[in-house]
């Protein structure tokens, strides 16, 4: 009896030992208005699947772009940085990110759920302009971070427009922000909740805006839920009362 209870815990334990070290798939989807690189990095001079090039395309904000990184254990932290540039005409073009990212099993540790999403909580900014520095630059030796702003959800209602930038409201269309009214909709394949954020400086300059944004995260295994735990609990008492009748 005192071996098969051995066996039980043994075996609980490898399934929590391998469910904790399971690779897991984390992907999303995002666009800039109106140009975007994009880097992975996973530390001690691992760049990953280093530097992609998803958004060029002067036009190309309409569209989102699908970006993937293959997580190799949970509990391994990632860092994703975006450059962006938005070529202007007029001090009215807007400069913006989206993005929204999801894991296929586990959660973030920084949101307690499975996505993570373009907002002023999990993500820092700063002013730079890397296209001068390609292909030699180095995202994780920016310093100045700061908190984006945010101008606009990825959807259409209450609450989606941030009113201390008048100039993403149209109002002539419901109070719809420019990217919504111009694109005929929310972003398709991005989460409506995620927000277009970018620094403060929006709307106040005629050149062309740079910028350098930056998110980490970390997946972590979901808990095994209390009803797990208490049916192995109760499996372990049956077997005792087994044994003790059996003496």
């Amino acid at each position: 009896m005192k071996n098969t209870v051995k066996l039980i815990i043994v075996l609980f334990l490898l399934l929590l030992f391998v469910k904790n070290s399971e690779a897991v798939l984390v992907s999303g989807y995002t666009t800039a208005d109106n140009i975007f690189w994009v880097w992975d990095y996973k530390g001690n001079g691992d760049w990953g699947s280093g530097k992609w090039y998803p958004g060029k395309g002067w036009d190309d904000w309409k569209t989102s772009h699908l970006i993937y990184d293959e997580v190799t254990t949970l509990g391994e932290t990632i860092d994703l940085y975006f450059a962006v540039k938005n070529t202007k005409e007029k001090e009215t073009n807007r400069a913006g990110f989206l993005a929204s990212l999801e894991t296929s099993s586990g959660f973030f540790q920084e949101t307690g759920t499975n996505k993570l999403l373009t907002d002023t909580t999990h993500w820092e900014i700063v002013e730079h302009n890397p296209w001068h520095e390609d292909p030699d630059f180095d995202p994780t030796a920016l310093t100045g971070w700061t908190t984006p702003e945010w101008y606009a959800k990825n959807k259409q209602g209450a609450g989606s427009i941030n009113l201390t930038y008048q100039s993403v409201v149209d109002p002539d269309s419901d109070n719809q922000s420019i990217w919504y009214e111009e694109n005929g909709g929310n972003i398709s394949n991005i989460d409506m909740d995620a927000s277009w954020i970018w620094t403060d400086k929006n709307f106040s300059r005629s050149i062309d805006d740079f910028a350098v944004l930056h998110t980490r995260f970390t997946v972590i295994p979901v808990i095994p839920e209390p009803t797990t735990l208490s049916l192995l609990g109760l499996g372990l008492v049956g077997l005792a009362g087994l044994k003790r009748r059996k003496v």
